[in-house]
């Protein structure tokens, strides 16, 4: 059996030569994204859904004048299926949905201009959604949790659902 062996500069140079470098053995930030693209063909397409339930907003909307002048509290419910692969692979919020702007987005409509309707309340909000984050489909419920009738104690509720 014969030894080779090899000075630290002959190694070196081969070890960082991107002829002689083995493509199972990427370090540094390449290896990261190899890692991302790997787990992104194992996953392969994620359609997976973001729910925010029961947020809770103070607004002027409504049919009856005291409604429009005292205002009341309803609740929002949205969610949004959108493509996850991205996200899932790489951990980073930049690749996902931020629930956090989500809802600033749902909060600038609840606390914007007033409208007589949950239907058209919802349906703001289902727009705003969709023109704001790559959802393929938005599904937004809406409850008047006091709706002026004598006698009624539950909420009234809307669902809108928008797709591209």
């Amino acid at each position: 059996m014969v030894k080779k062996t090899l000075s630290f500069k002959k190694i070196r140079s081969l070890s960082h030569s991107p002829a002689r470098q083995n493509p199972n053995q990427i370090t540094g930030m390449n290896h990261k994204k190899s890692v991302r693209s790997s787990v992104q063909k194992k996953l392969g397409r994620i359609v997976g859904k973001l729910r925010l339930k029961n947020m809770t907003f103070f607004g002027h909307h409504g049919v009856c004048p005291e409604e429009r002048e005292l205002g009341q509290r309803f609740e929002v419910d949205v969610e949004m299926a959108y493509e996850m692969a991205r996200a899932a692979a790489s951990d980073r919020v930049g690749d996902a949905i931020n629930y956090q702007t989500v809802y600033e987005a749902v909060q600038s409509v609840m606390t914007g201009e007033p409208v007589h309707l949950l239907e058209a309340l919802a349906s703001r909000i289902a727009e705003t959604v969709m023109k704001r984050f790559p959802a393929q489909r938005a599904v937004v419920r809406v409850r008047k949790l006091h709706p002026p009738i004598p006698g009624f104690t539950g909420y009234a509720e809307v669902e809108v659902v928008r797709e591209r």
